[in-house]
């Protein structure tokens, strides 16, 4: 156990974010709406994503196709898990 970080760091996020960042390109692709969707996220020790809503949106439509593709990411292993909100720019 000495190996598991305490808690997420960027490096962690980001890499369990790129995972999903197509579906959330294609998303914006979609959609064709300019703005930042936030996303509200709790992630579980395992890295498993816990809850996740939508934290602001130039529009729901979008927001909740983020939000659907966000949910599907996988994170690293934590003694804590984490609690965050993620930007994406479209």
């Amino acid at each position: 156990m000495g190996d598991v970080p305490e808690s997420l760091d960027k490096s962690m996020v980001r890499a369990g974010v790129e995972h999903v960042k197509p579906r959330v390109v294609s998303c914006g692709e979609k959609s064709g709406i300019k703005g930042t969707v936030k996303i509200a996220m709790t992630v579980a020790p395992d890295g498993s994503v816990g809850t996740a809503s939508v934290a602001d949106a130039p529009d729901a439509t979008l927001g909740d196709c983020v939000l659907a593709a966000m949910r599907s990411a996988k994170f690293g292993k934590t003694v804590n898990g984490a609690t965050f909100t993620y930007p994406f720019v479209f």
